[in-house]
């Protein structure tokens, strides 16, 4: 396993021997769903495949014990969720408002310790022309050569200032809130 890998770990599981500074690739097996429901059904939007070659870069703060940010955006096209149904989908751009802001943007602000198993990431999530601070759990193990993150948060539409999509007169209202859950596969250079 490389260095900086073994060195995550340790900031992680609260050793005291630290890397000050680090950088890593997000790997194109990464995922992002969106998960929503109607009335009806459930339905999730997700890129299964992350195609761009994103490098986060970090320093550690001695003072907050925790990883800091100092290259820190994904850019995600939203041209390439898929929905699973071609209605949903065209819906999901329209709502998300694509044409205007094709990127959804993540950007990594922070890490720290929660427990042996898990640790807190500070994010900024840019959607549809809105930016929102979030705080997400991690879930971390190592898979191979990669760290991989998994973790979830609930948003609403209304956090984005965008409308719930309904079809059919009202009949069918896609609910407020939805879970974005990560799935990101993480390599130290």
């Amino acid at each position: 396993m490389k260095f900086a890998l073994l060195t995550l770990l340790a900031i992680l599981s609260g050793f005291s021997e630290i890397q000050h500074e680090g950088k890593w690739i997000i790997h194109s097996n990464s995922q992002l769903l969106i998960h929503g429901r109607t009335n009806v059904n459930s339905f999730t939007c997700l890129i299964s495949c992350y195609n761009n070659v994103d490098t986060l870069a970090y320093s550690y703060d001695e003072a907050e014990k925790a990883m800091v940010f100092t290259k820190n955006r994904m850019e995600i096209p939203v041209y390439n969720f898929d929905c699973g149904n071609p209605m949903i989908t065209k819906d999901f751009r329209l709502t998300t408002k694509a044409a205007q802001h094709p990127y959804l943007q993540i950007a990594f602000l922070s890490l720290d310790k929660v427990n042996k198993g898990s640790i807190n990431g500070k994010l900024e999530i840019s959607l549809a022309g809105i930016t929102r601070h979030v705080s997400v759990t991690f879930i971390h193990q190592p898979v191979g050569d990669f760290l991989q993150l998994r973790g979830n948060h609930s948003v609403c539409f209304t956090d984005f200032g965008m409308q719930a999509p309904a079809r059919m007169m009202g009949l069918v209202r896609v609910q407020e809130d939805l879970n974005v859950e990560f799935n990101l596969l993480i390599k130290p250079i």
